[in-house]
């Protein structure tokens, strides 16, 4: 009797080469977690979160504040803190009959925004000035917002001598930024 071929296909399980990495963001930013790997066949991701440090974890779903849940960039666009400490890991799989693999983990650190502490809209006469105080930083930028002047000054006080709206950038020591405004007339 003539021979029998089996054709045998050997896939190659999937190995992951980049790994996610720690990422720290201020609350108003963008954080993106990537994983690379190689495998037999088209790869697919499914990117996980764990908020109990890896005790358990559950697939993430594009919407809110995530996109990429099934690729290999997952992208994260203004978290709250309320998400400081969440592990993602992506599943990586690639042909059957070789199983999925779990990436390593990286971890979200979400800094809030510098809360900024502002004198109150102040009254003066004309030609007199004032002196208006920010607290909540380390670095301060005063400027008028009158779109005229590029006048700045660069101290948590400013002295303005015009009816203005004075407008103040404030960075914290997370590089966090945050601005207000007071109301001179």
């Amino acid at each position: 009797s003539p021979a029998r071929k089996i054709v045998v296909t050997v896939n190659q399980p999937v190995s992951v080469t980049t790994q996610p990495v720690n990422r720290t963001i201020c609350t108003d930013k963008v954080a993106t977690f990537t994983v690379a790997g190689t495998g037999s066949g088209t790869l697919t991701y499914q990117w996980q979160v764990s908020t109990n440090s890896g005790g358990t974890w559950a697939n993430v779903a594009n919407g809110g504040v995530y996109a990429g849940a099934t690729s290999a960039t997952l992208t994260i666009t203004a978290p709250p803190v309320s998400m400081s400490g969440y592990f993602y890991r992506c599943v990586i799989t690639c042909a059957a009959p070789c199983p999925g693999v779990n990436s390593g983990f990286g971890i979200l650190t979400v800094n809030p925004l510098p809360t900024i502490i502002i004198s109150n809209d102040v009254e003066i006469c004309i030609y007199q000035s004032t002196q208006l105080n920010a607290s909540g930083g380390n670095d301060y930028y005063w400027y008028p917002d009158d779109g005229l002047t590029d006048d700045s000054i660069s101290n948590p006080m400013a002295f303005p001598t015009d009816t203005t709206n004075y407008v103040v950038t404030v960075t914290d020591s997370n590089g966090c930024v945050n601005l207000d405004s007071v109301v001179v007339t």
